[in-house]
């Protein structure tokens, strides 16, 4: 009987063990859409940018619309980083605010070819830390 017990506690162990790692899958994936489609339009917006510079066309409207993105981008990552900040590394999210804030400071300096490139590491970034949390076998071992 008491064996029998222990089997069943072991089993409801497991389960527990999946479940939450369902969840938290769902809610890091969940985050990184939403964090990614936001860098996208930034990334875009960016690349409009540095177009219309190589042009010597100033378009302060646009500039203050893309000032505005930044701005949603790192509203909706400090979000969506309380989230993580639960079961992702710390590291790799330090280095994702490092990225935002590189890309805030390329672009209020109208650096846009390293904002480009470090919105790119940003994307890389927020894609690395959806994959190391999926439960794989490569990633147990």
């Amino acid at each position: 009987m008491k064996i029998k017990k222990e089997y069943v506690l072991i089993a409801l162990i497991i389960i527990g063990i999946f479940v939450l790692e369902l969840v938290t899958n769902y809610i890091s994936k969940q985050s990184v859409v939403k964090i990614s489609e936001n860098a996208n339009e930034v990334i875009e917006s960016l690349e409009k940018a540095h177009d219309l510079k190589d042009q010597n066309i100033v378009d302060e409207a646009f500039i203050d619309k893309l000032d505005e993105k930044l701005k949603k981008l790192r509203e909706n990552w400090n979000e969506e980083e309380d989230k993580l900040a639960m079961f992702a590394e710390h590291n790799e999210l330090e280095k994702v605010t490092t990225a935002i804030v590189l890309l805030e400071e390329y672009t209020k300096n109208e650096q846009y070819d390293d904002a480009l490139a470090n919105g790119k590491e940003f994307l890389y970034r927020l894609k690395h830390i959806k994959e190391k949390d999926d439960l794989k076998l490569k990633n147990i071992f």
